[in-house]
């Protein structure tokens, strides 16, 4: 799916004075979030069952095949990747405009830097399993913090006036229609405010209020949240199926 769409704005701004550089090694990407290390160990079951050989399935087929995920044909990998889930993203949603402002030339390279790793790091703790979405979506937001912090050092480099630019525009605007989104009990609406707020920048002088509380009834992080953990358990039980050579 394009998502030409999303941006409500594009920058005709030469950003010729923008150096194209990988983070510098004094803005290194978050350490690695919890559940990063999300391999699902490979197929360590080819021996089959110690000496039983073909004498029959291994006793927990049965089980595992009672239990097999609805809408899992095949076997298929563990999710990963910063855009995993993107063609599911509505048209203006948070994600949506998050991953336009990612690949827009005039973004700042520190700042994609962030955008990818904040994606990467989502998408992982997802699939780790066990973390309240309240929890994944925090942290989620905190690393973009980070991106739409980068993106202003940067755009003082070739900012006319007291303006926000472009780029800034985009960042925080999936800021805002992510913040919306998210879960109401969550505490990020006051870490986002507090953001804001030490950043020096009102929200209201480039997104309209009633525009962040307009909450679309398709919530890309609940779009994300839900799609991921179908396919990581579909995934995990094919693994589990393929160790103990069941037969489907």
């Amino acid at each position: 799916m394009s998502q030409n769409s999303v941006a409500d704005t594009t920058d005709t701004r030469n950003e010729d004075t923008i150096e194209v550089t990988h983070p510098r090694p004094s803005d290194p990407e978050p350490d690695p979030w919890p559940g990063s290390d999300v391999s699902n160990g490979g197929n360590h079951g080819g021996g089959g069952d110690g000496g039983q050989g073909s004498t029959g399935p291994h006793p927990r087929c049965t089980e595992l095949l009672a239990r097999k995920p609805p809408q899992c044909p095949n076997p298929i990998p563990l999710p990963g990747g910063p855009e995993y889930g993107r063609e599911r993203y509505p048209n203006g949603s948070g994600l949506a405009k998050l991953l336009y402002y990612r690949e827009q030339p005039s973004t700042s390279p520190r700042a994609r830097g962030q955008v990818t790793a904040a994606l990467n790091g989502h998408t992982n703790f997802i699939v780790a399993g066990g973390y309240p979405v309240n929890q994944i979506n925090e942290q989620f937001f905190r690393t973009l913090s980070n991106a739409c912090s980068l993106q202003t050092q940067d755009s003082d480099s070739y900012r006319l006036g007291i303006g926000l630019t472009n780029p800034e525009r985009l960042c925080l605007g999936a800021m805002g229609r992510l913040q919306a989104e998210a879960e109401p009990t969550m505490s990020f609406t006051q870490f986002f405010a507090q953001w804001l707020n030490r950043e020096g920048i009102s929200l209201s002088d480039y997104f309209p209020q009633t525009l962040v509380n307009a909450l679309n009834p398709a919530n890309s992080l609940r779009i994300k949240y839900d799609h991921v953990t179908q396919e990581t358990t579909c995934s995990r039980w094919w693994t589990q199926i393929q160790e103990k050579q069941c037969s489907i």
